[in-house]
């Protein structure tokens, strides 16, 4: 997937750094997806897409429903 730099500066802003940002903006466009779905779209690395999420769940930003398909919403619940 492709995000304008211009777009990922303005998220950045509200404090999410590069790799937040790229997942956050997937999880947008996606909906509910796995983390390795992910890592695939916003083109980051796979071993970090589920620090990435853990931390954007922290900033309430998103939540994890770990169920049998391990599919994260793009919503806080």
């Amino acid at each position: 997937m492709i995000v304008q730099t211009e777009f990922l500066k303005k998220i950045k802003d509200f404090g999410l750094n590069t790799y937040e940002a790229k997942v956050w903006t997937a999880l947008l466009s996606r909906g509910v997806s796995t983390a390795g779905e992910l890592s695939d779209i916003a083109n980051v690395p796979r071993s970090r897409s589920y620090d990435i999420l853990e931390s954007l769940e922290k900033k309430r930003i998103c939540s994890n429903e770990t169920r049998k398909t391990n599919k994260i919403p793009s919503s806080p619940a």
